[in-house]
């Protein structure tokens, strides 16, 4: 039910939970459908509203280093249930085994690892891409899609995995709308009640201004990777001196773009794949070898195919008109519709005629206490509350890392496709800072073994546990989401 126009005298809010979750993203939904299943009574509590709208976007609002961060942390993020599932793509990858080993020097002498590995994670991992709704080809069988990848052991060609119906909310609405769990939005909570290392209850306040208090045994921070961070420093401020620090995104950068006459070779091996209605990408990262003998950070690589805006495409007039079947009476697209189905029944490719082809790659950045997450009261928001001071910046480490890897990987497409040509659009000279952006992966901040444990209890505290990327010790090159529903499950086989 929404808060704005809450009854509070005949209301159905109890008045103590087993557990309230703060947030409604894919996070908050899956550890409600998680806690529900072991008879636990759940409230979740979601300060959007039911879909986007601007005034709840601005809350997000925040003080930055750099101005594309605006972009990412503002509009990158949404407040409404669901989350940002309600506008991302859905893509879903595991970190790499070499991600779980690296020591990570947090300052005076002192390192920090996970304190799991990957085949520890994998059981969750399994089960969390049923919850996201995911294909079931494994990661690394390019064969299901007669994928050409006869690179060098520096190299895996992968797969990623797209979920068919990315909105978490419209996906889960049944479980959501059900006596099963109650939600709460436009309800914000403002602050917590803790004694002796224990929450006992929580204040939410609406867009009223009225405010109401709930008991619980247990409180889940699923605000996402940034505000989870604001969260903690506004009400436990003393649980670590690291929070805030190890802020991570991904930098990503357009290297470079194939000559268009070499479009149809690369979309064959590295187009989107389609198999039994799901969606799979095909990436090239680094290999566990490679990273350790070179001390790299990791990446990832993709060539991205975009059909010019003046031409035909197939699948962007039959997503526009939503009726695929018009698109065969354009007579003079026939050949190039021929052609997209060719290659979608042959190659099971997504196929894009004239595409331009694009070199982008998405790095991992090491953790650093400069990159970090602050308050700053000289500007608050409509609850009176401290906005968030964000510090991001790309150290040299990442960008020698970017240029090593960059030449070793254009050489292995040589050897694989002789007869491609590539346009750079970086000399090694001229990468600065600014040669990089965000892509809305906020981790950190909140790292594990030094703000929270194994289990994502947060430290100080008996019941309090934050479930979002902000645990994140390292990056990888992996979108963020599977791995941080995998140790959310983890967390919640441990702990519940």
């Amino acid at each position: 039910m929404s808060f704005t126009n809450f009854n509070f005298t005949k209301g159905n809010i109890k008045n103590h939970y087993d557990s309230i979750i703060i947030g409604c993203g894919a996070i908050g939904i899956f550890a409600a459908k998680e806690l529900v299943s072991r008879n636990k009574r759940v409230l979740i509590v979601e300060s959007g509203d039911i879909k986007e709208n601007y005034n709840k976007q601005n809350l997000n609002k925040s003080i930055y280093n750099r101005a594309d961060l605006s972009s990412s942390i503002e509009w990158g993020r949404k407040r409404a249930i669901g989350g940002t599932t309600i506008a991302w793509g859905g893509q879903a990858l595991p970190f790499s085994s070499s991600d779980f080993e690296k020591e990570v020097f947090v300052g005076e002498q002192k390192t920090v690892r996970w304190p799991f590995t990957k085949n520890d994670l994998s059981p969750h991992y399994k089960k969390v891409e049923k919850y996201l709704n995911v294909g079931q080809i494994d990661y690394n069988d390019i064969n299901q899609f007669k994928i050409r990848s006869n690179f060098s052991s520096k190299f895996n060609v992968h797969l990623s995995k797209w979920a068919r119906n990315p909105n978490m909310y419209t996906k889960h609405k049944r479980f959501l709308n059900s006596s099963q769990v109650e939600i709460l939005y436009n309800a914000h909570c403002t602050s917590v009640n803790i004694f002796d290392g224990f929450v006992k209850s929580i204040k939410i306040t609406n867009d009223n201004s009225k405010e109401l208090t709930v008991n619980c045994d247990n409180l889940i921070i699923a605000t996402g990777g940034v505000e989870s961070v604001r969260f903690i420093h506004l009400n436990f401020p003393n649980a670590s001196v690291h929070i805030g620090c190890g802020f991570m995104e991904h930098p990503c950068i357009h290297l470079g773009d194939f000559d268009g006459y070499q479009s149809d070779l690369l979309q064959k091996n590295f187009g989107v794949k389609m198999k039994n209605f799901f969606k799979y990408g095909v990436r090239v990262s680094l290999s566990d070898d490679y990273i350790k003998a070179n001390s790299l950070q990791n990446a990832s690589f993709s060539l991205m195919f975009e059909t010019p805006e003046e031409d035909f495409d197939f699948y962007r007039e039959a997503k526009q008109i939503n009726k695929v079947f018009l698109s065969l009476i354009k007579s003079s697209n026939t050949k190039k519709l021929l052609k997209t189905l060719t290659y979608l029944v042959k190659y099971r490719t997504i196929y894009r005629p004239n595409a331009k082809v694009k070199l982008v790659v998405m790095l991992e950045q090491p953790w650093d206490k400069t990159n970090n997450i602050k308050l700053d009261n000289s500007e608050t928001d409509i609850y009176n509350q401290p906005k968030m001071n964000i510090n991001w910046t790309i150290n040299d480490k990442t960008i020698k890392s970017l240029i090593k890897v960059k030449h070793d990987l254009l050489k292995e497409l040589l050897i694989n496709f002789p007869s491609i040509k590539f346009r750079d659009n970086f000399p090694d000279d001229d990468y600065t800072e600014k040669s990089f952006s965000p892509v809305n992966h906020h981790m950190g901040g909140a790292s594990i073994n030094l703000v929270v444990d194994e289990n994502l209890k947060l430290f100080g505290t008996e019941n309090v546990y934050v479930y979002s990327s902000s645990v994140f010790l390292t990056s990888s090159h992996s979108n963020p989401t599977l791995t941080t529903l995998a140790l959310v499950d983890r967390s919640i086989e441990n702990s519940f």
